[in-house]
């Protein structure tokens, strides 16, 4: 069964376009080794990675697309200061107007907006993201599918089929 670090495993190797040792990997992202290669296999058993270590692009985009917000359901708290996600972050926020709604946050220390808080895929997600724009638009793109809204949940799709080079 896929877990929440899994899914930012996957997404971690997708950022960086290549098979990165688990060491580096899971430094990255802010796990060790041994949990990196756990979710590696996991993600093999599951159909997402094969076993040169490569995304399996269409898996990974339907179980993003389809799943995520099933089985890693976003919590929505309270008014906090933290890092914009979702509508409120790249690349969404290029295509979407602010609303006057606060937006979508992930708690954070380093955060320097306030917004309702989100809860990120795993824990280490906001820092990882911090390192690694690339994965950060991913977890954003996901959080707006976990949320919900219609407009940004299908825009957000689309630009996961775009950045995988898939269709589903």
């Amino acid at each position: 069964m896929i877990r929440q670090v899994d899914v930012l495993v996957a997404l971690k190797i997708q950022s960086d376009g290549l098979r990165s040792p688990y060491e580096k990997l899971g430094r990255g992202i802010g796990i060790d080794r041994a949990q990196a290669l756990r979710a590696a296999r996991r993600l093999r058993q599951a159909g997402l990675l094969g076993n040169d270590d490569s995304i399996r692009a269409k898996a990974l985009a339907e179980a993003l697309i389809y799943g995520v917000k099933y089985f890693i359901p976003a919590d929505l708290g309270p008014i906090v200061r933290g890092i914009p996600t979702a509508y409120a972050a790249p690349p969404l926020s290029e295509h979407i107007a602010a609303s006057d709604d606060p937006p979508p946050v992930w708690p954070h220390a380093e955060g320097n907006v306030r917004g309702q808080s989100v809860s990120p895929i795993y824990k280490t997600a906001p820092d990882a993201a911090l390192r690694d724009p690339v994965l950060y638009e991913y977890l954003a793109l996901l959080d707006a599918i976990r949320i919900g809204r219609a407009r940004e949940s299908n825009l957000a799709k689309e630009q996961i089929c775009l950045r995988l080079g898939v269709e589903v």
